[in-house]
């Protein structure tokens, strides 16, 4: 879990203080997005955020007690938010998540930041726009697709196959492959069986 300045854990808590957050968007690789919940533009790092209707959703927390995912969610009334995930793909696009808190008597202000993932899945209507931040060591943990197989995954004559020859079989290895001219479009680990049995040394040599 992350551990907060003492000056910051002060002011958040606070009678006086007002919090709000701040969101960095990466919107393709050299364009970010800075927005902040006050009702007024703010200068942090050396960029302008500037102030919108949004707020942070509930917190999901992994088994570890670490985040796994956070949801912003935008006012998109003005449809500023539809311009912006309609026209760019923000998805595994970095996202930075500050929170931070304002002394209303002498306006001091204190911002840490609280998450660092990455765009996951968004959704948006004509009042809203929710965008889902995740760790981006989740996508570690997503299941395969396709499983390590020697012979081929695609369908015969299929898109990914690609053959459009007058064979009208085919039994998936590598070699028929080869004798159909059609290898370059071979969907299957032909390294695979002589990896299985291999004893690997890491480091060091046998």
């Amino acid at each position: 879990m992350k551990d907060f300045d003492n000056s910051f854990l002060t002011l958040i808590t606070a009678e006086q203080a007002t919090t709000f957050w701040c969101v960095v968007l990466q919107i393709n690789a050299t364009t970010h997005q800075y927005f902040t919940s006050l009702d007024i533009d703010i200068v942090h790092d050396g960029n302008l955020y500037q102030a919108s209707e949004f707020d942070v959703r509930p917190v999901n927390y992994g088994m570890n007690l670490a985040v796994d995912k956070i949801d912003l969610e935008f006012s998109n009334v003005d449809l500023t938010m539809s311009a912006t995930l309609l026209n760019n793909t923000i998805t595994g696009q970095p996202c930075i998540i500050y929170a931070g808190a304002v002394d209303n008597t002498d306006m001091s202000m204190v911002i840490e930041e609280v998450f660092r993932g990455l765009a996951s899945e968004w959704t948006l209507d004509e009042k809203k726009a929710r965008i889902s931040i995740v760790d981006e060591f989740i996508f570690w943990n997503k299941k395969s697709l396709r499983k390590p197989d020697a012979l081929c995954a695609w369908e015969f004559k299929g898109t990914e196959c690609g053959y459009s020859g007058s064979a009208t079989q085919c039994n998936r290895t590598y070699a028929r492959c080869v004798v159909l001219g059609n290898s370059d479009s071979f969907g299957g680990f032909r390294f695979f069986p002589a990896t299985e049995e291999k004893e690997v040394w890491w480091g060091k040599t046998s």
